[in-house]
């Protein structure tokens, strides 16, 4: 795969290895996190209810969460040193414009956080709309049913080997690489090779946090099981890196031709040949966990709207 980037900028600023441990780092924080960031854009009036976490009123210019956090003027802004009853520089009365303003330590106020972060997850989970169509509530269930045997398929699949790149999911992830590359060309040599394996992953994420948006729950499971495949089709090139046995585009391998396996240039420009085989197993088993976690949302949200329309 894919692109014959021989040349990489010798001017590049950040070391090779922390670049890559932070790119490692940066992508399991994001794709654990995506599947809270789904629910939440999933709920209905997700808008008014991520307000919570802003001001609920102007009163809570006045709150005070430590010493270390001094009381607000809400007229002027002014910071006041110590608790006061009125602001030491435009004068007005605190009490008159929001009544006694309250103290909250921060650990109360983390506390609140948390408390208001529950209450919104469990909205997500218990506020899912029932499907009226039984026709398409069916369709539903075929298709997860299908992701589940195609899901434990590739779970069992072996990273080494031609299993996944044979696979049909795998020409449909092969554009988007490809058009990574072209897409992350601006950026340089080195981000050019590494795109490819960007554009595979970011395409899935975002068609899920599209689905997320438009309030599809099924839908965004669907989503979310292609960007866990989309983990485990990177494994294999990722494993290969150092043997260069794969068939690539061209009808060649990447020990034949210098310089055209991605992946075998991503790690020998960041001098971590060596760990190909524990990075391919990162992906693999970062994308059996997306692929599982999506399964169990999909099934949940089934059994939610057969539970509905039951009780109609």
């Amino acid at each position: 795969m894919r692109l014959n980037c021989s040349i990489f900028s010798s001017s590049l600023s950040v070391s090779g290895i922390g670049f890559f441990t932070n790119f490692i780092a940066t992508a399991v924080e994001l794709v654990d996190a995506l599947l809270m960031v789904v629910l939440l854009l999933s709920l209905p009036g997700w808008e008014a209810l991520l307000k919570i976490n802003n001001c609920r009123e102007n009163k809570s210019l006045l709150l005070l969460q430590s010493n270390r956090c001094p009381m607000m003027c809400p007229k002027c802004g002014f910071k006041q040193p110590d608790v006061q009853e009125q602001c030491q520089r435009c004068g007005v009365i605190f009490a008159k414009v929001h009544g006694v303003p309250e103290q909250q330590s921060e650990p109360a106020l983390v506390g609140q956080k948390h408390a208001r972060f529950g209450e919104l997850l469990k909205k997500v989970l218990t506020n899912i709309p029932r499907e009226k169509n039984p026709v398409v509530q069916s369709g539903r269930m075929l298709v997860w049913l299908g992701l589940v045997v195609w899901g434990v398929k590739f779970m069992f699949t072996p990273v080494s080997g031609e299993a996944f790149s044979e696979s049909y999911m795998h020409l449909v992830n092969l554009p988007f690489h490809e058009a990574g590359h072209i897409l992350f060309s601006p950026f340089g040599p080195f981000v050019q090779v590494l795109g490819g394996t960007l554009g595979q992953l970011l395409i899935p994420l975002i068609v899920t946090v599209s689905f997320a948006i438009k309030g599809n729950l099924f839908a965004v499971s669907v989503g979310f099981w292609w960007l866990g495949q989309s983990f485990m089709d990177c494994a294999p090139y990722i494993d290969d890196a150092r043997a260069g046995q794969l068939m690539l585009l061209g009808g060649v391998t990447g020990s034949e031709v210098e310089d055209y396996h991605d992946w075998e240039n991503i790690l020998s420009r960041l001098g971590m040949m060596q760990y190909d085989h524990l990075v391919a197993r990162i992906f693999f088993g970062r994308g059996v966990l997306i692929v599982m976690t999506a399964l169990v949302w999909g099934g949940y949200v089934l059994c939610r709207q057969r539970l509905k329309y039951c009780a109609t």
